[in-house]
Order: C-alpha cells, then sequence, then structure tokens
C-alpha cells in the first residue's frame, strides 16, 4: 500500500547512508595472540543473577496524550562520574504492548520502552546492547592498555555483574540469555603500517561467573582495509553470525545454545541479518556509501552459502539503493530507495523510500510503507531496529538522535500497514555524553 506524507523532506541522500563501523588497525606485537587475548578477557567481577529481581513491566499502554518535553537548559553540566537511575517511573504512553519490554539507548543512557525507567552510566561509556533487564557497556581500558572494557549491568539498579578486559578494539558486543557475545579487531596502530588481525569471537556465562571462551579462536591475519567484525543474531535467538567485514569477508555460524561454531561461509559474504536458515546482503562489498545502480540485494542458505532469491532484478538495478536491513520474527525487513525516473539528473528524479518485508525462503515481498522524497516533503520515517517487533515497526521521521527537548516516534502496524504518527515520546530527563550532561531544567 502507499501512504503519503504532508512533510519535508532534508535530502534523497540521506535514504542511502547505510555506513559501517570503519576502522584501522594493525596486529599488537609478536607473540601468541591467543594467549594474549585470552589472558586479558579474564572477568575482573561476575556475580550470580537473580532473574526474579529484573522485572520487565508488561502492564498495557495507557492512551493518556503524550507528554510535553520539559525545558532544555542551554548548557551542558559536568560528565556523570556516578550511575544514575530515574525514581519518579510512570508508564510511557502510545507504545504498544509488544514493544514495551524494548529499550532504547544512546551514548551513555538507556532506557526501557514501555515506561520512563532509565539508567545512566558513568560519561565515557558507550551502551552496546540492553535487553531482559541486562545492560553491556563499553569504554576504553583504565590500565592505560590499548583494548577495550566491557561492563554488564543491571538495569534497575546499576550493579555491576560482570566485566571483562579485553584488547580488542571496534568491539561488538550483545546480550542473548544470561550470555554476554562479543568480537572485535586487536588492537594496534595505524593501518597503513600492516595488516589486521582478527580478535576472535567470545561468550561468558553471567549467572555461572566463568572465565570467557574463545568460541572462534583470534590471530588470523585479514588484510588492511576498513571494515571490523560484527554480530548478527537470529530473531530466536538460537543463531549467531559473527561477520568480518575486511576482505576477504566471511560469516562464522555459531550455535548460541553449545557455544559451537558450527561452520563458516567463506569468501565475499558480508551479511545485513540472518535466520535461522538464511542471510540477506547487498551486492556490492562493503563500503561508506551506496548508491544506485550498483546491485541489488540477494538471500542464501545459511549452511552453504547458496542462492535463495534476490532482488530487485537485473533490469531495475538502477532504479534500487539499499538501506537499513534486519530479521524480525519470521520476516526479512528492508528499507530501500527506489527511483521512478532513473533517467534524469539525480535532483530531478522521482524517489520514494519503500520498506517491505520479504520471506526468508522465496523472496515473496510485501510492500509495508512507500514515501515520496521531495524537496517539499519533511525527514522521512525510517525503521528503528532495537525498538521494532515482527508485528509492531518503530519509525523515526529524520535522523536526528533523541534530544533532551525528546523525540517523537511513529508505530507502524504490520498485520494492517496502518501508521500511529507521533504515538508516543522519549523524553529523557538527562543525557551524557563523555565530555558533559544535558538535564531538564
Amino acid at each position: 500500500m502507499m501512504t503519503s506524507m504532508t512533510r519535508r523532506s532534508a535530502a534523497t541522500r540521506g535514504l542511502l547512508a547505510a555506513t559501517l563501523v570503519v576502522g584501522c588497525i594493525t596486529p599488537a606485537p609478536s607473540g601468541s595472540p591467543e594467549a594474549s587475548l585470552q589472558s586479558a578477557a579474564s572477568p575482573s567481577s561476575a556475580v550470580p543473577l537473580p532473574e526474579a529481581s529484573v522485572p520487565i513491566p508488561t502492564a498495557a499502554p495507557t492512551t493518556n496524550p503524550t507528554f510535553e518535553p520539559e525545558p532544555t537548559p542551554a548548557e551542558p553540566s559536568a560528565p556523570r562520574t556516578e550511575i544514575e537511575v530515574t525514581t519518579n517511573v510512570v508508564e510511557r504512553p502510545g507504545v504498544p504492548a509488544p514493544l514495551r519490554d524494548h529499550y532504547w539507548w544512546q551514548a551513555s543512557d538507556v532506557g526501557l520502552l514501555g515506561t520512563t525507567a532509565q539508567l545512566g552510566l558513568p560519561s565515557g561509556e558507550t551502551v552496546e546492547h540492553a535487553t531482559d533487564g541486562l545492560v553491556v557497556s563499553s569504554r576504553s581500558r583504565s590500565d592505560g592498555e590499548q583494548g577495550t572494557e566491557l561492563v554488564v549491568r543491571r538495569f534497575d539498579t546499576g550493579s555491576v555483574l560482570g566485566e571483562v578486559h579485553t584488547l580488542q578494539v571496534l568491539v561488538a558486543a550483545l546480550i542473548v540469555g544470561r550470555r554476554l557475545f562479543w568480537t572485535g579487531m586487536r588492537g594496534g596502530g595505524s593501518c597503513p603500517a600492516g595488516p589486521n588481525v582478527d580478535g576472535g569471537v567470545w561468550a561468558m556465562d553471567l549467572e555461572a561467573g566463568s572465565a570467557p571462551v574463545a568460541i572462534v579462536e583470534p590471530g588470523r591475519v585479514i588484510d588492511c582495509g576498513f571494515g571490523g567484525r560484527g554480530l548478527r543474531l537470529s530473531p530466536s535467538g538460537r543463531t549467531l553470525g559473527a561477520a568480518m567485514f575486511f576482505s576477504p569477508y566471511w560469516i562464522d555460524v555459531i550455535d548460541v545454545a553449545s557455544l559451537v561454531r558450527t561452520h563458516r561461509i567463506r569468501d565475499q559474504v558480508w551479511p545485513r541479518a540472518i535466520t535461522d536458515d538464511t542471510f540477506v546482503q547487498w551486492d556490492h562489498p562493503p563500503t561508506d556509501g551506496i548508491d544506485f545502480g550498483l546491485g541489488g540485494i540477494t538471500a542464501y542458505d545459511l549452511e552453504d552459502g547458496t542462492v535463495r532469491w534476490g532482488f530487485p532484478g537485473d533490469g531495475d538495478v538502477e532504479r534500487f539503493g539499499p538501506g537499513r536491513t534486519l530479521a524480525l520474527g519470521s520476516q526479512f525487513f528492508i528499507e530501500y530507495a527506489w527511483n521512478n525516473t532513473p533517467e534524469r539528473a539525480r535532483s530531478s528524479a522521482e524517489i520514494d523510500l519503500v520498506l517491505a518485508t520479504f520471506d526468508p525462503l522465496t523472496g515473496q515481498r510485501r510492500e509495508l510503507l512507500r514515501q515520496r522524497d521531495t524537496p517539499e516533503e519533511e525527514d522521512l520515517a525510517k525503521i528503528e531496529a532495537d525498538l521494532s517487533s515482527a508485528s509492531h515497526v518503530t519509525l523515526k521521521l529524520g535522523d536526528q538522535p533523541i534530544g533532551i527537548d525528546g523525540r517523537s516516534f511513529a508505530v507502524l502496524d504490520v498485520a494492517t500497514g496502518a501508521v500511529t504518527w507521533d504515538a508516543f515520546t522519549i523524553d529523557p530527563p538527562w543525557l551524557c555524553w563523555s565530555d558533559g550532561c544535558f538535564r531538564d531544567g
């Protein structure tokens, strides 16, 4: 279906902004990467998790109007040095029930979507992932060595449940059940001096408080270039894909329950999203910018890498520009730009932003939302991956982050295709970065 908007667009260029986290590093000093990384990856603090004391609110959303943001101070306050927790927690109106236990996060702050509960971390820590009452953040090593420290905390109190000191940089981390998974590249100098070194894939049991284990051993030397390691979790939570976004590009497929790498699909693989049996990726290798005409998207079997389906087809590749891609439930949700007049110059072309679902096995497509990008339109509504579910998709107008003066979000009902604009507002009482905090006056 087509849904039009009477809003003004910032620029078509924003539709195609789907950049990778990039960085260049060289190997660490000589020696066994496995041994040195293993010794540096032991947890410094880990205690059992009392699951019953990590409640997730389940009350249905109210129908009260979205609350108005508080005034914003003109100048930032000093950086935060201790944990900060909201005390006056209320329900957040307008959030559908399937989204209430999702989390939003930005820099050093993380909040629950269904209520106004918020946890503030010390400035300088960056939230990597939050789920099921747990938050994992990253920070530079406190001992001055190159690498990253990962800290797992309870969302409701901020108390530390586990801490890992690694020699990795460009770290990606997430929590699945009561386990922490992470990957990254081996720290070093600047890229032109030599090749990169894979930091491996690691896991730690937070309940048992056991030492980290290497699911994929570190140490493989790869080409110098831009990219890094990334983690892709299937919607079921049973399969984890650890992708290498440096040439020659590969994905390690991991069984979450057994902590075993079942196999590796080698060479020219850069998955955007996975299910338990399929992965989808752009046809063009990773880069810092994607434009029209560089290829479509293709789905592959996660076991052997054989092609399942592709979109949009050779005749329409010049019309297609890839965007956000994620797996929710039993479908891929893919956002892409579509040039209706490819023969025209970019400035005069008629371009739509499309959100559609694709069946992982067959490629059957269902269009959910189409928006026209013209100078008279406002910023287009784009999918927010961490705030979406298979039944309800959260949309954010424009690319600006959440601010201290609040930000409204729209919700698309997947079953009906109906969009509720300004469905709910995230209005943080504070937001902190490494150099300071903004607070409501």
